[in-house]
């Protein structure tokens, strides 16, 4: 079915076959043999995410496939995100990093307060989790992992404001958030408002 989809697009078609890391050789071929004779792709790349192996290759080669165009956005715009939203994302990049598999993407921050005073910026940010369980993961003992998140966000922030950055960070259980369109919108994950 999906194959299908992609023939009626009319677009040139990767095959990336990844985790080859996990198999022989003899098997990666059998298995790209098989995918060969189901499709006609344009390029096909074996590669191991795990070892990071031919991304340059796969990365290049799509270079090439893609049009050239005007830039949609003037040089100096790094996003079309509102500043608050990219502050939220990169505290929420800190959650994930430090807590690996402990706690899944069920977070969210939201950027309660943000003032700017000369060279700094003080900001209040609130971590929503879903589970009384998640927020003791989030905040760790005596509060460590919390103050991780927070050192190596305002680092990130810093860069991204220019400034010195005050940051102070709350966790608050609120269940099923997610199942809730008001508020994955108010919390910035729908339609972004700075």
């Amino acid at each position: 079915y999906v194959l299908q989809m992609v023939e009626n697009a009319g677009l040139p078609v990767f095959l990336i076959f990844n985790k080859i890391d996990r198999l022989k050789r003899e098997k990666v071929l059998k298995n790209l043999q098989s995918w060969q004779e189901r499709f006609d792709f344009a390029e096909i790349f074996p590669i191991s995410a795990l070892k990071q192996n031919d991304f340059s290759d796969l990365l290049e080669t799509t270079k090439k496939y893609l049009p050239d165009g005007e830039p949609f956005f003037p040089k100096d715009i790094v996003s079309d995100n509102p500043e608050n939203f990219r502050i939220a994302e990169i505290i929420r990049e800190k959650i994930l990093e430090t807590t690996e598999e402990e706690v899944p993407h069920s977070t969210a921050v939201v950027i309660e307060a943000k003032e700017y005073d000369h060279n700094s910026c003080t900001i209040q940010a609130l971590i929503l989790v879903e589970k009384s369980g998640q927020k003791g993961i989030i905040i760790g003992k005596n509060g460590a992992r919390l103050k991780r998140i927070g050192t190596l966000a305002r680092t990130d922030i810093e860069k991204l404001l220019g400034v010195h950055v005050y940051l102070t960070l709350f966790v608050r259980v609120e269940e099923e958030w997610r199942d809730r369109d008001s508020r994955i919108t108010e919390y910035g994950y729908g339609y972004t408002d700075e």
